[in-house]
C-alpha cells in the first residue's frame, strides 16, 4: 500500500513490531513524504488502509468490548 501511494517519496518505509502482549501487538511503520502535510496524509492513508484490510480478512483481530448501560433516574429538584 505504501508502494502504491502517490504521497510516498520513496526515502523511508519501515514496518517494526515494538510490543507483543497476550492482548494486543504494537507495529511502528515509518514512512516519509516530501511535505509534512503530504505526510499527514500519507500517514491517515496507511491507517485507513491497514484498517480496511484487518476488517476485511481479519474482523475477529478487532477488539470486542460489551458496555452495560444503565438508565439514570431523575431526581426530583430540590424545593
Amino acid at each position: 500500500m505504501v508502494h502504491a501511494s502517490k504521497l510516498w517519496d520513496k526515502r523511508v518505509f519501515v514496518v517494526q513490531v515494538t510490543d507483543f502482549r497476550t492482548d494486543c501487538v504494537e507495529i511502528r511503520i515509518l514512512a516519509s513524504a516530501e511535505t509534512s502535510p503530504m505526510l499527514f496524509d500519507l500517514r491517515c492513508e496507511i491507517r485507513e488502509k491497514i484498517l480496511l484490510f484487518f476488517q476485511n480478512r481479519y474482523p475477529s483481530a478487532f477488539p470486542r468490548v460489551r458496555t452495560a448501560l444503565t438508565r439514570l433516574v431523575a431526581k426530583d429538584p430540590e424545593p
